[in-house]
């Protein structure tokens, strides 16, 4: 499983409700709020629950090429606060043996993007080709309980690059979308509905 967040702050869990994460499982978190220049995260001491031979790193960068800022599970649990730059990447990992409650965690940033509703679905029935790409894609979703959405695209620095409505045809989406003339690096996709915010990251190359 893999999400981004691009809010200037926010809460990640494993991924599970009221019960011990899985076996053998690989979650990967990218926090890279809009605009940001530094990014806090505390652990919740109270829900923090690794078992040995499990483990949750972080790492200052966008993914695990970045500088390891710790790694924590029960024999070594994290800090009151972990501090990076604009984009933290947490990576928990989980053997075969034993499983525990998990964690949860809250990050802030000086970012310029506050949430809108409590938090954005990163949802596996959208999806974006290719991706990377040079400025065209196609948007493609499942399922679409909509009737209109709206599409707004970011910059990193929480300048809005493109806006437009999306309708959906007989319950889904396929819409190719063009970014021509914005330079290359990372942007942030969000499918507005009127009951929820869908956030994708796209990379422009």
């Amino acid at each position: 499983m893999s999400s981004s967040y691009f809010y200037s702050n926010g809460k990640i869990t494993h991924g599970c409700t009221n019960r011990n994460y899985r076996n053998s499982s690989s979650c990967e978190f990218t926090l890279i709020p809009i605009g940001a220049t530094w990014i806090k995260i505390v652990f919740d001491p109270d829900s923090f629950d690794i078992k040995s031979g499990d483990w949750i790193r972080i790492y200052d960068g966008y993914d695990a090429n970045g500088t390891l800022l710790g790694e924590y599970y029960n024999g070594e649990l994290p800090p009151d606060t972990i501090e990076g730059g604009s984009d933290i990447f947490v990576h928990f990992w989980s053997d075969a043996v034993a499983t525990g409650a998990g964690f949860k965690l809250t990050y802030y940033s000086d970012g310029t993007l506050w949430p809108i509703s409590s938090e954005d679905i990163e949802q596996d029935n959208i999806s974006i080709y290719p991706n990377p790409n040079s400025g065209n894609f196609t948007l493609e979703m499942t399922r679409a309980g909509f009737r209109k959405a709206e599409l707004e695209i970011y910059s990193t620095l929480g300048q809005k690059v493109s806006s437009r409505g999306i309708y959906p045809i007989n319950g889904a989406i396929s819409e190719t979308i063009e970014m021509d003339g914005l330079p290359e690096g990372i942007y942030y996709l969000r499918l507005i509905t009127n009951k929820n915010t869908y956030s994708k990251t796209i990379i422009l190359e």
